[in-house]
């Protein structure tokens, strides 16, 4: 860190300078709570309606409730474990504080959205070709607007709960292990703690159903494969561009998993 100029160098973790947050910075806290609940909310509603699933209003409320208690505290912590590793939102946090906001934001978010097509794409082919997933396998009969919605969720949610939060607390405690300041020192710490989230989050994915029971093991290499690709990019995204990256790459490959590869595959079927 460049503590003359008060920007992050280029042998810190951001690939573009943002300016120091110095302080918790509320304006960014109350923006992603209130975007990102109401993302939860519209995925509960959407999912409570749905004709297999009964919810009393009783329940709907206590979902939304811990919805909003689980946000706040991975919001907070996530603000917390970022700003002492140098990552988070490099142009929405200086945006709100009214600092000055980096350069180039439409040519990164551009690139970004790049990068999720790219990786939406290896995830068709190799479900395709190197596991023989049938293409018909894709057809949902899953309301568009709801996979749309699954699409901004995973984006927004998924993304403050997996890079935000928990990357930055594996960055943040691989740093207090090693103090080193170099840039290997900060590369080493960094794709470690990315790897490490991109397995913990990837093993998360598995079958919820085989839970208790053998899974094979061509289902295991599928979600840690398939799963650890996606989750590495993002890290790696989150690292060098910030969250506004990951998140922008995160949701351009969920809609080509669940809309255009579905709609492909009804399509030619």
């Amino acid at each position: 860190m460049d503590k003359k100029s008060g920007k992050w160098n280029r042998a810190g973790n951001f690939a573009v300078e943002c300016p120091i947050m110095k302080r918790f910075n509320i304006p960014l806290f109350a923006s992603l709570f209130i975007v990102s609940f109401i993302a939860a909310l519209a995925q509960n509603f959407l999912v409570s309606i749905a004709p297999d699933v009964a919810l009393s209003t009783v329940e709907i409320v206590f979902i939304a409730a811990q919805a909003a208690i689980l946000l706040a505290i991975v919001i907070a912590l996530g603000m917390f474990f970022s700003r002492r590793v140098g990552l988070g939102l490099p142009y929405l946090a200086p945006l709100l504080e009214r600092m000055p906001v980096p350069t180039k934001f439409w040519k990164t978010m551009s690139a970004s959205a790049l990068i999720g097509l790219a990786v939406g794409a290896v995830i068709v082919l190799l479900e395709l070709f190197a596991f023989r997933t049938p293409l018909s396998e894709a057809i949902s009969t899953t309301p568009v607007w709801l996979r749309f919605f699954a699409a901004v969720y995973g984006g927004l949610n998924e993304e403050l709960l997996t890079r935000f939060f928990f990357l930055s607390l594996m960055a943040w405690f691989f740093g207090t292990m090693s103090r080193g300041a170099d840039r290997q020192a900060v590369a080493v710490r960094m794709v470690t703690a990315i790897v490490i989230t991109a397995l913990v989050f990837s093993i998360g994915q598995l079958p919820l159903t085989s839970i208790g029971g053998d899974l094979p093991f061509s289902v295991v290499l599928r979600a840690l494969l398939l799963n650890g690709i996606a989750n590495v990019v993002f890290g790696w995204l989150y690292w060098k561009k910030g969250l506004e990256s990951a998140m922008t790459a995160h949701f351009v490959t969920d809609i080509i998993l669940f809309l255009f590869v579905p709609f492909l595959a009804a399509a030619l079927s």
